[in-house]
């Protein structure tokens, strides 16, 4: 599954893990914290199975993913950076050497505010106790992570830029010469950075970011094929069910008569509340939603 960028919300969002979700980026920070194991994650391409009592943490911008499998009890935190008035600025310019705190390094603070912030998610969910949670959790988490000063590296940070505009633009009339001219890049270049760093070309990621709403329309919304294909950003019908019918392995209508065939719909868990608010796709492997929106 091609990594894509997620647009967040302000504020704190809190999701239980134990659900699929594919690679992704974002400007948010996201800790995940596993209360039994295991609770798998991937960051930056390495996947670590959570023990209980271990938190794993995703900077800004890193890509990161949760495959699966197996799943033990956990719960998840996305937030920005800036409502930590200690710790943003590290947040945004540090990163760690491993991104995998144990319960035997971790402070049992963190546990603690872990479990207070299970239980706010089950009632109020007040912003202000959240933060206050937050900060402790991250004053007793970042010194116990040898942090280092986070190289601006000119490559990922035109992939990061790439992956956020076409996740913000997909369904508009993109090209690898528009994405170019507003990244302010030879597409040449730009070219080469989608085979090398993201394992395809250019058409190849935004038709799969497509499909991918696509999907979660199919089965979500009474909208029919043909304007769902539009909604998309696909010119046509005939290569929305090209590329559909090459990603998916069945055409738009299938895939729907399918889904409509389930004996329960399969819904994409919202990332941060129920598990993830992602604007950009539904996927195949997902669970069922663990738990409706707050």
């Amino acid at each position: 599954m091609l990594p894509f960028y997620e647009k967040k919300e302000n504020g704190v969002q809190i999701g239980m893990l134990g659900f699929t979700f594919p690679p992704h980026l974002h400007t948010h920070v996201e800790i995940a914290y596993a209360f039994s194991g295991p609770v798998n994650i991937q960051i930056d391409g390495v996947e670590y199975a959570l023990a209980s009592g271990d938190a794993a943490i995703a900077f800004p911008g890193h890509v990161h993913a949760y495959p699966g499998g197996k799943e033990g009890l956990g719960i998840m935190l996305i937030f920005p950076p800036e409502i930590s008035p200690d710790y943003g600025r590290v947040l945004l310019t540090a990163r760690p050497e491993s991104p995998i705190l144990s319960a035997r390094d971790a402070h049992p603070d963190i546990s603690a505010m872990m479990r207070g912030i299970r239980e706010e998610r089950q009632g109020a969910q007040d912003e202000a106790v959240l933060h206050a949670y937050i900060q402790v959790i991250l004053a007793r988490m970042l010194p116990a992570l040898k942090l280092r000063r986070a190289e601006h590296d000119s490559e990922s940070d035109a992939v990061y830029r790439a992956m956020r505009y076409l996740g913000e633009n997909f369904d508009q009339p993109v090209t690898l010469e528009t994405l170019a001219r507003a990244l302010g890049m030879n597409r040449f270049s730009l070219s080469h950075l989608f085979s090398q760093r993201l394992g395809c070309n250019f058409c190849t990621y935004v038709n799969t970011l497509r499909v991918e709403r696509a999907r979660l329309l199919l089965t979500s919304s009474a909208a029919s094929i043909t304007q769902i294909c539009y909604e998309c950003g696909f010119e046509n019908q005939r290569t929305f069910n090209r590329a559909f019918q090459s990603i998916c392995g069945m055409t738009p209508t299938q895939f729907r008569n399918k889904a409509k065939g389930r004996s329960k719909p399969q819904l994409l868990p919202a990332h941060g509340e129920a598990c993830h608010n992602g604007e950009c796709a539904a996927f195949p492997e997902q669970v069922e939603a663990l738990h409706s929106p707050s």
